[in-house]
């Protein structure tokens, strides 16, 4: 009975809160501000000593029909906003990379192993598909080195004591297996055109390290089989060891691998890929173009992507590493590019470090988990994904969706340098624990979310970067409140006037501008002697400006020019603002409901330490359910709580 008065108390204390606060967003208009005066309102602390009801935890199930849209997200209530005030004892923290400091038992990065060399190679078989026909190299000979022919294809078993070379020309109906290797060893490819008629087009079942080489000036075509019974391993090309894919010489002139995937997968490896070198190009009409467990790195080459596969759940991705915990590579699972050309037009996501410990965990300790960070060093990397985001569970709690997002890592995600262009439906670039940009030439659209998003913290510390989000309530740059920091570089962002407003922790100087610019207006920064800061095209409608360059200097006077309207801005602190702002989309302080990294969520808080409510949420007990988006109107639930413990390892609610 107690229990009951008091979540009855609780649920009085929030009506309360909404007569006084309630009607959504609310404006603020200044001519002049600093990011932590913008939303300095209404100065409502709850009662001392308020604490959630003992035994409260996040609901599990689906969202009913009429609240679809309400994402809960780091426990607090609203996207853009904490709990007005917070609760004594209670803070919003930063995400933890749980899994940083896991270290692998080897060095997949920086391995010299991965370092393809054709004279290390000097023994082997040459195989003519077409007619069978078996010539041998060096220490090979047909007891050490075996050749099997079958109404399914061809495989070769080695017992040689040294790296092998297989070399392959000629046309095979069928699949070409390596059944097994003492050492590591080459396919190379010599004008092989090889199409499976029941399984993939290559098969390595040997785990030792397995590298794919196209002879320079060839083309090379491996087309799996889109119907499967005797073989049925996930892709057009599947390896059961790492794979590297090399150029033959080291030199820029590559030969080409055409890769053509109906089945699941393009190229899948049960441990980690690696490009070095060569000319890739992967179409794939089911999941995944490259696929892998333990990690994704390219150094140089052109990698070529197109997936059109739109079975719903499994629409095709780009990149994707699945991440798997593990006791003796713990830390790996990230990807990790430094240079070379990726090209990719997809259905769902681009490039994904994918694991998620809330999901994807089977043990309690964090101590085993890979690390799924993505770091990008440079290249020239241009995405385009084209799919419909959506989000539902089945009765059976199984979540369904389509998230076709640019770049995501599921922990880091640091970018040092290269040149990137992403043109995408959802978030551009996503990171779930901390985005940081100290580099590179970064130009992304986003026609429905965020342009660059981060669930935890975003530093950017240099780089030319061009952000565009879909408008409101969608955002150039949005960290689900935590700070927003500019050390460095020369940045245009365009969104929705709740789009987060810089820390004054910021180095850099910036200028923030609310107001409405319409679709394929030009905007002009300049100084007062006229010289042109930044001017940039916007592709569609948005409704606050964001601007930081290292010409911008305080306490000088700026001109910013939309069409034939221009307008003076005077830097009076490291971030100044003209216009009106939303109240949902900067601030923090306490107010967490703690304990895990759930909460109820979406646009319904307005933003900072003393947040109103934008809306209720309808009668009835609160649902068992994940969901996400923003809060309906409505009344807050009349009812119980739902019992249970806070906390644990998992999260509810949408990341």
């Amino acid at each position: 009975m107690k229990r009951r008065t008091f979540i009855i108390s609780c649920i009085l204390m929030v009506f309360m809160i909404f007569n006084g606060f309630a009607g959504g967003r609310q404006d603020v208009t200044s001519s002049s501000q600093t990011s932590e005066g913008n939303f300095q309102q209404n100065n409502f602390t709850p009662p001392d000593g308020f604490t959630p009801p003992d035994g409260f935890t996040p609901p599990e199930g689906e969202m009913p029909a009429d609240m679809q849209g309400f994402s809960p997200e780091n426990g607090n209530w609203g996207k853009g906003g904490n709990m007005g005030g917070g609760f004594p004892g209670m803070s919003r923290e930063l995400p933890v990379n749980n899994a940083a400091g896991n270290k692998s038992s080897r060095d997949i990065i920086n391995s010299p192993e991965d370092i393809y060399d054709s004279g290390s190679f000097k023994s082997g078989v040459t195989i003519d598909l077409n007619s069978g026909s078996v010539s041998y190299t060096g220490a090979a000979d047909a007891s050490s080195v075996t050749l099997e022919k079958t109404d399914n294809g061809m495989t070769v078993k080695s017992t040689l004591e040294e790296q092998l070379f297989i070399q392959l020309s000629g046309k095979l109906e069928g699949t070409f297996t390596v059944d097994s290797t003492e050492k590591g060893y080459a396919i190379i490819l010599d004008g092989a055109s090889i199409t499976a008629k029941d399984g993939p087009a290559l098969y390595l079942a040997s785990k030792k390290r397995a590298f794919i080489v196209a002879a320079e000036g060839t083309k090379n075509i491996l087309t799996d089989s889109a119907e499967r019974s005797a073989n049925t391993k996930k892709g057009a090309v599947y390896v059961k060891g790492a794979l590297v894919i090399a150029d033959d010489d080291g030199d820029s002139d590559y030969g080409s691998i055409v890769v053509n995937g109906g089945y699941k997968h393009g190229i899948y490896s049960d441990d980690y890929i690696r490009i070095t070198g060569g000319d890739v190009s992967v179409s794939i009409t089911a999941r995944d173009a490259v696929r892998c467990v333990n990690g994704f790195i390219m150094d140089a080459g052109d990698l070529n992507i197109r997936g059109t596969g739109s079975e719903t759940d499994e629409e095709s991705k780009g990149i994707k590493v699945d991440g798997e915990e593990s006791e003796e590579n713990p830390g790996e699972g990230f990807i990790v590019i430094n240079g070379g050309n990726i090209t990719i037009e997809t259905v769902s996501k681009g490039i994904s470090a994918s694991f998620e410990a809330e999901d994807d965990a089977t043990t309690e300790s964090y101590a085993d988990d890979p690390n799924p960070y993505v770091t990008i060093n440079g290249g020239n990397i241009e995405i385009t994904t084209t799919g419909k985001p959506y989000e539902y569970y089945l009765d059976d709690g199984t979540k369904v969706n389509c998230s076709p997002e640019g770049i995501e890592s599921k922990s880091d995600l640091t970018i040092n340098g290269g040149n990137i262009k992403l043109r995408c439906p959802d978030d551009a670039i996503n990171a779930a624990i901390s985005l940081t940009i100290n580099g590179g030439v970064i130009d992304v659209i986003s026609s429905e979310n965020d342009a660059l998003d981060s669930n935890g913290s975003f530093v950017v510390n240099g780089g030319e970067i061009y952000a565009i989000g879909s408008g409101d309530p969608e955002t150039a740059f949005d960290c689900d409140m935590y700070p927003l920091i500019f050390n460095g570089g020369t940045v245009f962002g365009c969104g929705g006037s709740n789009t987060t407003a810089p820390s004054s922790e910021s180095k850099s100087n910036v200028i923030m501008y609310y107001k409405s610019v319409a679709k394929g207006s030009t905007v002009t920064f300049s100084d007062k002697s006229g010289n042109v800061l930044g001017s940039y095209e916007v592709p569609q409608a948005c409704s606050a400006l964001l601007f930081t360059s290292p010409e911008l200097k305080l306490g000088e006077s700026y001109t910013i020019t939309i069409g034939s309207s221009s307008e003076e801005i005077k830097l009076e602190s490291n971030v100044t603002s003209s216009g009106t702002a939303t109240g949902f989309g900067q601030g923090g302080g306490r107010g967490d409901f703690g304990g895990g990294r759930g909460g109820f969520g979406g646009n319904g808080w307005q933003g900072n330490q003393n947040g109103n409510f934008g809306g209720q949420a309808p009668d009835g007990q609160m649902p068992n359910g994940s969901f996400g988006g923003q809060a309906p109107d409505g009344q807050i639930p009349q009812g119980q709580m739902p019992d249970g413990n806070r906390g644990g390892r998992g999260d509810w609610g949408r990341r």
